[in-house]
């Protein structure tokens, strides 16, 4: 049996159905997480091979189609939001890689 709902029993519906100013907002929140990936991707890399930015590049492009696929680029998904916790976060990992290293 199969697990997830279709369209006709009210599940998963492409973003066009939704109208044009929701069509945006998926659009413009889409964007978002593909900038937010895509530092969080070279920051914590660290390399800038070829082959490692296009495997960069395609998982990028594999999230994004889920979850547009999923339809969950919304606000709440949009990482910009959690600035100041995400920045907590990488000072405290840092001490503790230092911690570890000492």
């Amino acid at each position: 049996m199969w697990p997830f709902k279709t369209v006709s029993e009210g599940g998963w519906k492409h973003p066009k159905h939704l109208g044009e100013g929701a069509l945006y907002g998926v659009i413009k929140y889409s964007l978002i997480l593909i900038a937010a990936l895509s530092v969080t991707w070279l920051t914590l890399s660290g390399y800038f091979t070829p082959m490692l930015l296009t495997l960069g590049v395609i998982s990028i492009a594999f999230v994004i189609g889920l979850t547009l696929r999923m339809s969950i680029p919304d606000r709440e998904t949009a990482p910009y939001l959690s600035v100041p916790q995400t920045l907590a976060y990488f000072v405290w990992l840092f001490k503790e890689i230092i911690k570890a290293n000492v």
